[in-house]
């Protein structure tokens, strides 16, 4: 016989008979199971009506109806056939996997039934029971368990709570997926792998009150821990004594010391912590949630251990008298952002402006010493380079720095941290030293402590040295230059005074303020110019007086025809008249007076010649 599958088994054919029956203890009969033209005492699986069997030559065994008349297919056939099937098969197996079955209570479970598979001593198929009759009841000594098959409907709540109240045992196979499998394929389906669900365990109640007292016993324990987390609790104020460090070293002082709930949370006072927030905060420009910054100020160091990780269980037993640290840096940052220190993003925070502001400026006052002792220390070694290494011996630059300095009254280092103005003249002194020892050593008194006072002295004896020297070269030429000029002016006075010469250098003169020539030559640059300009005066006089009238007028006579012959004829004649620029707006016929002028005229002629 072919491989049937459970649809098969009872499919109704199109003259409402069926391949498969049941006798009457419930077994399913196959058609050909049934001796040819004997009655069988089958009934429908469907309708649960006789049937008998066809087997005739030209069309499929089947069983028919008893009735003459047209039945239609039955509807249930199906469904019923895979009860019957399932119910055989576990009343005969005696063997079953159960599902894992636990009681969970607050939080906590407790496992009443392991997976696994079962045997049983025995096996009861639709025994009746008080108010239901269970597909089948398989024991395991006194111990009863109801199994019900869900094919489409799955056991009612009223059955379920008849299961309860009987405090019986009671689980659902659900073999919906298997109404087409092979026959085969249906054995195990049944007895392991279809999914099964308890419907009812007795064991609950024993598995509830279990867990109730450890319920008990884990809210005592809590109850405890919360307690001794609590004793750990204790406010640290800030307002009742000096600001800490961090918050003066960084400009915050104006921003932190709010007092707000869960501040004993914190190993520290709150300006502290509400310092840390906020410098959190100017580290990264991205914003940051509560629970960063709680973790931010965990890895400081800054939260008691009490409270760093508290389970939820014992958090609330303390949530009456305490607020925690996540509370307590919400609380802050909502007052910082009111003082306009720290700015919401959604929610999360940010660094505002203000606050990034106040941080720089607090950050350059902290490394202002720094830089001062850097930049001085530089100033000084500069200085200090300028003198010998035997007198720099001993001089230790460090110790320099915390010594006090007589004249100032203090130390060096005890003014790094002044205001600009004072530092600025503090730092000019030093500068002044540099300056004064390269160029004017004299002026050197103090020396604020460095070791320059033998260097200055040299440097004093060196310049009074070069200055001796340098005043006596200079005398020597000052007395070479009159000398020189001495011998021009006497050269000078020859070539225009000729004979006359000698009695004229001798002679005080009014115009060098009653001063010879040779005096007035020998006096100064300025005198020399002067005697030389008398001369000068005197040979222009000397040169006129030989440039005669009847010279003069043949002079003129030859730069007109010049100026004819260069500019026509009629133009040469007015040139000779006409004021002319380059002859001191003087007209040549009146500038040419001697050699010279009339050598100027024709330079002038030659000028507007060439244009």
């Amino acid at each position: 016989m072919p491989a049937l599958t459970l649809g098969d088994l009872f499919r109704c054919t199109s003259d409402g008979g069926v391949v498969f029956a049941h006798n009457a203890s419930g077994k399913p009969v196959h058609v050909d199971e049934v001796p040819r033209g004997k009655a069988c005492g089958c009934h429908c699986p469907g309708c649960g009506r006789p049937v008998i069997a066809r087997q005739g030559a030209l069309l499929a065994h089947s069983f028919a109806h008893a009735s003459d008349s047209a039945n239609p297919a039955c509807a249930t056939a199906g469904e019923t056939a895979l009860h019957l099937v399932a119910k055989d098969y576990l009343a005969e197996a005696l063997v079953l996997t159960l599902p894992e079955h636990e009681v969970s209570k607050g939080g906590l479970s407790k496992t009443v039934v392991k997976e696994g598979e079962f045997s049983f001593d025995r096996a009861e198929v639709e025994r009746a029971l008080p108010g239901m009759r269970p597909d089948v009841v398989v024991h395991k000594g006194n111990r009863p368990l109801l199994v019900e098959f869900k094919v489409t409907h799955a056991c009612g709540y009223e059955k379920i709570a008849r299961i309860r109240e009987q405090e019986l045992a009671a689980i659902e196979i659900d073999l919906g997926p298997y109404r087409d499998r092979q026959l085969n394929e249906i054995a195990p389906a049944i007895l392991h792998e279809a999914k099964r669900i308890w419907l009812n365990n007795p064991k609950d109640r024993d598995a509830e009150l279990q867990l109730d007292n450890r319920l008990r016993e884990i809210e005592e324990d809590n109850r405890a821990e919360a307690t001794r987390r609590l004793a750990a609790y204790q406010v640290r104020s800030s307002r009742d004594r000096r600001p800490a460090k961090v918050t003066t070293d960084y400009g915050l002082t104006e921003a932190v010391g709010y007092a707000v709930g869960g501040a004993g949370c914190f190993k520290v006072p709150v300006d502290v912590w509400q310092s840390s927030i906020l410098l959190a905060l100017c580290s990264v420009g991205s914003p940051h949630s509560v629970e960063k910054i709680v973790k931010h100020l965990d890895r400081e160091g800054l939260i008691r251990p009490e409270f760093r990780e508290v389970p939820s269980s014992v958090r609330a037993f303390m949530l009456e008298q305490v607020v925690f640290q996540d509370d307590a840096v919400a609380e802050f940052l909502n007052r910082a952002s009111k003082g306009g220190w720290a700015t919401q993003v959604g929610d999360a925070w940010a660094r505002s402006a203000k606050l990034v502001d106040t941080v720089k400026e607090a950050i350059a006052l902290q490394e202002r010493p720094i830089i001062r002792r850097e930049q001085l220390s530089e100033t000084i070694s500069e200085l200090l380079d300028l003198v010998p290494q035997d007198d720099r011996c001993g001089f230790d630059l460090n110790v320099w720095w915390t010594k006090g300095i007589p004249s100032l009254r203090k130390s060096p280092s005890s003014l790094l941290g002044v205001d600009e103005q004072e530092w600025s003249r503090f730092e000019t002194l030093f500068s002044s030293l540099k300056y004064h020892l390269v160029w004017r050593p004299e002026q050197i008194g103090d020396t604020l402590g460095l070791p320059i006072a033998a260097e200055r002295d040299r440097r004093i004896e060196r310049r009074v040295r070069e200055e001796e020297e340098r005043r006596k070269e200079k005398e020597r030429q000052a007395a070479e230059a009159a000398e020189n000029r001495v011998y021009k002016i006497g050269q000078k006075a020859i070539a225009v005074l000729s004979v006359q010469a000698e009695e004229w250098l001798k002679v005080p003169l009014a115009e060098l303020e009653g001063r010879t020539p040779l005096e007035a030559a020998a006096y100064s640059t300025g005198e020399y110019e002067n005697a030389r300009y008398i001369l000068e005066t005197e040979n222009d006089r000397r040169r006129r007086e030989r440039f005669d009238a009847s010279t003069r007028r043949a002079a003129l006579d030859r730069l007109e025809m010049q100026a004819r012959r260069a500019l026509g004829d009629e133009a040469g004649g007015l040139w000779m008249q006409s004021d002319n620029r380059y002859l001191g707006q003087k007209s040549p016929s009146t500038h040419c007076v001697n050699p010279e002028t009339l050598e100027e005229c024709r330079n002038a002629l030659a000028l507007i010649s060439t244009r």
